[in-house]
């Protein structure tokens, strides 16, 4: 099967679990992922790396300026900084240890109320040293995102471990036991838990900073397991292609260009999916 999928579509065809679509001809006879479940695995691994450039630049407040802004550009809700003001021994953008939390913060906007929880810790691995070298634990830090239009509500709790060590123009990611929980309107869960490395690395003439992440290339590779109710895949996540990463991008995900290929594996049987990235918040998937 292969098709055109967005971010947009993300929660719908997660939520539902199932897609109507015609299976590959080419595919196993005995794959471990059905049709639909491969395009839920799929939406799941586009959700999380999607999410990587984000975690990979912040502020005091541990997350983009532009996430805690009201449609006008002024700051929304005010997270609880703690200790206030931090320690930064060497007067980089990075604190030393800080924790920020976001219990009680919403967003009202245009099209969509978004509600965040939880926590986050944030460490400078380098506190004498000027650089960019972070470790950012996620504790049950939740988005909640609300349409206005006809209520329906989805959301996204994040637990475990990021770190990041930059250059001007490189930068090595990690994501330790790092857990996503997805709940859909319809009140179904998935989980999707991961260890992954990745490589960014600037295009010409763009420089990294702990609060810019530029135009770029990202090589993501590593294991997890995806659980959507009573069943458990292991996933193999490798880069085919690197992941252009285009910070103007207007939809997500933000990738223009790139692959990547998932192989599942259940019950001793294995499924092949693969992502394509074609465009701003475009992407088509195929399952063999």
């Amino acid at each position: 099967m292969r098709f055109p999928r967005s971010l947009a579509a993300t929660v719908a065809l997660l939520a539902a679990g199932a897609v109507a679509c015609s299976e590959n001809p080419s595919a196993t006879d005995n794959p471990s992922l059905s049709a639909a479940q491969a395009d839920s695995v799929a939406a799941a691994v586009v959700a999380d790396l999607d999410g990587m450039p984000e975690g990979a630049v912040f502020d005091l407040l541990g997350l983009p300026p532009s996430a805690l802004q009201s449609p006008t550009g002024s700051l929304a809700c005010e997270p609880t900084v703690s200790p206030n003001p931090p320690a930064n021994s060497d007067g980089d953008p990075i604190p030393d240890s800080v924790r920020i939390d976001f219990t009680g913060c919403v967003i009202e906007g245009r099209h969509e109320t978004v509600t965040l929880s939880g926590a986050r810790d944030l460490v400078d691995m380098q506190p004498f040293v000027t650089g960019h070298h972070v470790r950012s634990r996620f504790i049950d830090f939740g988005r909640s995102v609300t349409r206005t239009e006809t209520g329906a509500t989805w959301s996204v709790t994040l637990n475990g471990v990021r770190q990041f060590s930059a250059s001007a123009i490189e930068l090595l990611a990690q994501e330790i036991g790092f857990l996503t929980e997805f709940v859909f309107p319809d009140g179904a869960s998935a989980l999707h838990e991961r260890n992954w490395s990745s490589v960014f690395t600037a295009d010409a003439g763009q420089e990294i900073t702990p609060r810019h992440l530029p135009a770029g290339t990202w090589i993501v590779n590593g294991t997890s397991a995806w659980t959507k109710g009573d069943r458990s895949w292991s996933l193999g996540v490798t880069t085919l292609a690197p992941l252009h990463f285009d910070p103007a991008c207007e939809f997500r995900p933000r990738f223009d260009d790139g692959a990547v290929e998932i192989v599942a594996t259940r019950g001793g049987q294995t499924s092949t999916v693969t992502i394509e990235f074609t465009a701003c918040g475009e992407y088509t998937v195929t399952r063999s």
